[in-house]
C-alpha cells in the first residue's frame, strides 16, 4: 500500500475490496472520526503522479462519526464485515476514553498519552485522578483567598 494514514489509528484492519486489484483499510483516529484508504485505484483518464490513486475519507475532525457513514462513503469499494466493524466501535470507545484520560493529566493525545494507557491503563487512571484532585483542591484554594481578600477590602 503506498501512503501513510493519517493520524494513524492504534489499529486498522483490512478489508476486502469488490475490485481484487484494489486494498482497504479502516481504522479510528483521535480526531473522533473512522477513516479508511483505499489504495490501487485507477479513474479512467486520471494517473497519479506514481500511478494509481489513494484515496482517504475521514481525515477530518468528526467527518465519519459514524460506522455507518464510513460504509457508506466506501460502498462503491468494499463492504466492512461485521467482526470488523464491532472491532472499529471498540476501538472508537478505547479511544474516546484515552483522549479524555490525557486531557486531564495534561498531555496531548498523542504518543505519549497513549503509551501510557496501553502500557498500563489502570495507572493512568490513577495519575489522572490524583491530578483532577489537585486542580480541585488548587481552585478552592483560590476561591478562599478570593473571598477573604473580598471581605477584608469591603470592612
Amino acid at each position: 500500500m503506498s501512503g501513510m494514514m493519517i493520524d494513524a489509528p492504534a489499529h486498522y484492519y483490512v478489508v476486502s475490496c469488490r475490485d481484487r486489484r484494489l486494498t482497504a483499510v479502516v481504522g479510528y483516529a483521535a480526531r473522533r472520526t473512522y477513516i479508511a484508504r483505499i489504495d490501487n485505484v485507477r479513474v479512467d483518464g486520471v494517473d497519479g503522479a506514481t500511478g494509481p490513486l489513494t484515496l482517504w475519507f475521514g481525515t477530518r475532525v468528526g467527518e465519519l462519526a459514524t460506522l455507518d457513514v464510513l460504509q457508506d462513503a466506501i460502498r462503491d469499494y468494499a463492504v466492512i464485515p461485521t467482526a470488523v466493524r464491532v472491532s472499529l466501535e471498540r476501538d472508537a470507545a478505547a479511544s474516546t476514553d484515552q483522549v479524555a484520560a490525557a486531557w486531564l493529566v495534561g498531555h496531548a493525545a498523542g504518543e505519549l498519552g497513549y503509551s501510557v494507557v496501553a502500557a498500563d491503563p489502570g495507572r493512568w487512571r490513577w495519575q489522572a485522578r490524583r491530578r483532577a484532585l489537585w486542580v480541585l483542591a488548587a481552585l478552592l484554594l483560590a476561591a478562599v483567598v478570593a473571598v477573604t481578600v473580598v471581605i477584608q477590602l469591603s470592612g
